[in-house]
């Protein structure tokens, strides 16, 4: 089962076809793009706890609950599938991390058995220090992650998704 978090410039039924595309056959749980607070951040933090709760409440009532749960998320979805990480990783398998906007806050559990793909902006600057400070957070908290530098892109690439398949395939074979 895969949770489709799009962002912002994304086109919700884009996002819904590239999930679809990456797991052939899989359900999605699509929600949409957190809301943004108006200083140009997103709450993304209440949108995580919101969404653990969703989560839980959907495996259980469809008995559902031994299915993995892969979050998939891209800028600012990718920021709210962070924070469902850092305090809510008892709700998900693995996820997919595609050009994440903010940096992540150090995540509430260890993070044993999670396996996280992450396509991170290739840059300099505050970019750059953005990336290190994701794939650290995640690999200290003990994440085993998958780290790609991409160019930055506020929509999804076809190499996006090619990196998402083969996750995938690696994941569930």
């Amino acid at each position: 089962m895969l949770l489709a978090i799009p962002g912002r410039a994304a086109s919700p039924f884009d996002f819904l076809n590239f999930c679809k595309s990456i797991s052939a056959g899989s359900g999605i749980l699509a929600v949409s793009t957190p809301h943004s607070t108006g200083n140009g951040k997103t709450r993304s933090r209440d949108f995580a706890d919101d969404l653990a709760l969703t989560i839980r409440n959907a495996l259980h009532a469809h008995g559902l609950t031994l299915v993995p749960m892969v979050v998939v998320g891209h800028a600012e979805g990718a920021d709210a599938a962070l924070d469902l990480i850092a305090c809510h990783a008892d709700a998900i398998s693995a996820a997919i991390i595609i050009n994440p906007t903010h940096t992540m806050r150090s995540p509430a559990t260890n993070l044993d058995g999670i396996d996280v793909m992450l396509a991170l902006t290739r840059g300099v600057g505050s970019a750059d220090e953005t990336a290190l400070q994701i794939e650290k957070c995640l690999a200290e908290a003990g994440a085993r992650v998958i780290c790609e530098r991409v160019p930055r892109s506020r929509v999804i690439r076809k190499r996006d998704e090619l990196m998402a398949r083969i996750f995938l395939s690696a994941l569930f074979r």
